[in-house]
């Protein structure tokens, strides 16, 4: 019998603002986890730092691709995560945060983060922005309906 292993339809990144040199003038979508990896991924890691000095949180933005072609381009990319690290302890600028970043089977997906100098573990809540609008609904229903399985 065939085994079906279930993947990640589109790829998955991070919302990053360039403090590095060369600057970047606008944030950037940083690919994280390429579309077609299979489920579940577990912790996923990715290093991001502090922009400013004893930053007291950092705001944490996962977006999933929108196209067949991964982009850098915010406008090409669909946020699916939007969070908050906090309870950050004072700092320079470019104090390491730790991101792990997992999805299950279901695509659930899970942010936890740590401070990179003492490794303590720190809290990721999530904002809401709202639900699916109607179009957006039935644009999911005709995806799913022209799904096969083989």
């Amino acid at each position: 019998p065939a085994r079906i292993t279930p993947v990640l339809p589109k790829g998955i990144g991070i919302k990053i603002h360039s403090s590095m040199l060369p600057a970047r003038p606008e944030p950037y979508v940083r690919a994280m986890v390429p579309a077609n990896t299979p489920l579940p991924v577990a912790e996923q890691r990715i290093e991001v730092a502090t922009i400013l000095n004893d930053q007291e949180s950092a705001r944490i933005e996962i977006f999933e691709q929108a196209g067949a072609v991964p982009s850098e381009n915010l406008s090409r990319n669909r946020i699916i995560f939007d969070g908050e690290v906090v309870g950050l302890p004072p700092g320079p600028a470019g104090t390491l945060l730790v991101l792990k970043v997992s999805l299950d089977v279901a695509g659930r997906l899970t942010v936890r983060a740590t401070h990179g100098p003492t490794g303590a573990e720190l809290e990721v809540p999530a904002f809401i922005h709202g639900v699916v609008d109607e179009s957006e609904l039935q644009e999911q229903r005709g995806n799913i309906a022209r799904l096969m399985v083989v």
